[in-house]
């Protein structure tokens, strides 16, 4: 390959600009286009819109001796410095045109499966990409583009459904976007439903207004005893983006778990039932999502009042890296969210993330399931993109809420603390042992505070075991260290809890498999 570079470079440096060809030559060097170019043999012709130099197009012509390279390129000059240089090379099979009308006509009769399809900015058009995605079976698409020409959403559907594998630049964030063949919507919604017939028309009325059309949304009926499941059945009725699952009531996890199971989206969101999304929800998340290559997206969320009909946004703070206006960008480290208050439903997951790393929701945990995922996906997530939006409107003071619980409901904590030991000690380190710990504290302090007196004490008891006499690999000073330096309230709480004389471990053996 060094070979053919040296050569080719040679032919070309006295007939096209320094600049420009010392620009494709770097670009040639760092995978500009992603790893797929050169890495084999390509088994059908190929077309390169925007020759530039004409280093990519001659390489390619060098490395697949029996395989058509098709070249648009509109600068004259250019044109007649790559025609000249593959003359020289002994390379006839390279096939150059002015514009990229005429040499679609050609393909269209001769080629309609294509190696490689490359686009550089200045020939890059939705018209023409879209022509490109509907006449041709694409093996690679690459390019570039800007996203005043396109939105990076629509380059990444039309790229997946139609191409093997694709891999743009996006000029605006400078950043690559990669992928892969998929067929599906762009997201699935899973929506749990038990017991809410009275929220659950505005809930899916807001998702079938969303301004994304690619999604579907799979409703779990969990064997309600309301009309939770006929209501569902009438929204699929209606709109055919609508999916219902029936089945035996068996928890909130399981409902989501299956809702996982039967997603066919690239995203997969989570909303309760009882709670509802703006318009421009989904299709934020799913643009900055691929914008960023994330695994997760997220954007803001506000408190709603039923007793008084208002509400309150919260407003958060992240250190990002990089960004796109104000607020909106990649996480610095999605492992500082996880002693947050845990919020799956204003995030989408890439479902690969999820089926790669086999993160599900616990079935055997029947409430609060949703603190092992975020916890889970929080810890395992590379890239975390925030929209800077507050699109989830969370339903407060509903009869039934899990976060109104204050009897022996709120021992399954210690079930679910058990999983997430089993996880750290799996994934160990000592930032996640830390965050595990500072989850823990959080969790045991706030139960303390609402349980019922009659169960308090012993609540205490199996939280010291749960927090001291269990360890992973660091000691309770180093972990008491921890959260002393973010928080003195809980740090005071934990070192009295230590404290109190006693083992906790017959309490923590009596509640440590409650189901909830």
């Amino acid at each position: 390959m060094q070979y053919h570079i040296q050569t080719i470079v040679s032919q070309l440096s006295s007939r096209t600009a320094e600049r420009l060809l010392e620009t494709d030559l770097t670009r040639l060097n760092q995978h500009y286009y992603g790893p797929y170019i050169f890495t084999g043999t390509l088994n059908r012709s190929s077309l390169i819109i925007g020759g530039r130099s004409g280093l990519l197009a001659l390489m390619l012509a060098a490395a697949n001796p029996h395989q058509s390279i098709f070249v648009v390129e509109r600068d004259v000059h250019l044109r007649a410095a790559i025609e000249e240089s593959a003359h020289h090379l002994g390379l006839d099979h390279l096939k150059l045109y002015e514009n990229s009308t005429e040499c679609l006509d050609v393909l269209k009769t001769a080629c309609p499966n294509l190696g490689l399809v490359c686009l550089d900015q200045a020939g890059f058009s939705k018209t023409l990409l879209a022509e490109l995605t509907r006449s041709f079976r694409i093996e690679h698409l690459v390019g570039e583009f800007a996203e005043v020409q396109a939105n990076p959403l629509w380059v990444h559907r039309v790229s997946r459904e139609t191409a093997r594998t694709f891999h743009w630049q996006n000029l605006t964030t400078g950043l690559p976007m990669p992928g892969s063949s998929q067929q599906g919507p762009d997201v699935s919604i899973v929506v749990p439903a038990y017991g809410i017939e009275a929220y659950l028309d505005h809930c899916l009325e807001s998702l079938v207004s969303q301004t994304l059309e690619s999604l579907e949304i799979i409703i779990v009926d969990d064997g309600a005893r309301d009309r939770s499941g006929q209501i569902a059945d009438e929204w699929a009725q209606r709109d055919a983006r609508v999916r219902v699952i029936h089945q035996p009531n068996a928890g909130c996890a399981a409902a989501r778990s299956n809702g996982l199971k039967a997603a066919t989206g690239m995203f997969v969101g989570l909303v309760d039932g009882d709670d509802w999304v703006d318009p421009p929800m989904f299709q934020a998340l799913a643009e900055s999502a691929v914008r960023f290559t994330s695994d997760i997206a997220q954007c803001g969320y506000r408190h709603c009042y039923d007793s008084d009909q208002t509400w309150t946004d919260e407003r958060e703070y992240f250190s990002l890296t990089e960004k796109i206006g104000e607020g909106n960008g990649l996480i610095a480290n999605p492992k500082d969210l996880i002693p947050w208050r845990p919020t799956i439903w204003r995030r989408i997951y890439r479902r690969d993330f999820l089926t790669g790393n086999a993160i599900d929701f616990p079935h055997m945990i029947r409430r609060f399931d949703d603190l092992p995922f975020h916890f889970m996906t929080l810890a395992l997530a590379e890239r975390l993109s925030v929209v800077n939006a507050c699109y989830y409107n969370y339903r407060q003071q509903r009869p039934g809420q899990d976060i109104s619980v204050d009897d022996e409901r709120l021992h399954v904590h210690f079930p679910i603390f058990r999983l997430l030991k089993d996880f750290v000690r799996q994934h160990h380190t000592r930032e996640l042992e830390e965050k595990l710990f500072m989850t823990q504290i959080a969790s045991h302090e706030w139960a303390s505070r609402v349980i019922q007196p009659r169960l308090l004490a012993n609540y205490r008891a199996a939280a010291k075991y749960d927090l001291f006499e269990d360890p992973i690999a660091l000691t309770p000073a180093e972990l008491l260290g921890v959260v002393g330096r973010y928080n003195r309230r809980k740090s005071y709480w934990a070192w009295r809890l230590r404290l109190k004389r006693g083992s906790g471990k017959d309490a923590w053996l009596a509640v440590r498999d409650y189901a909830g």
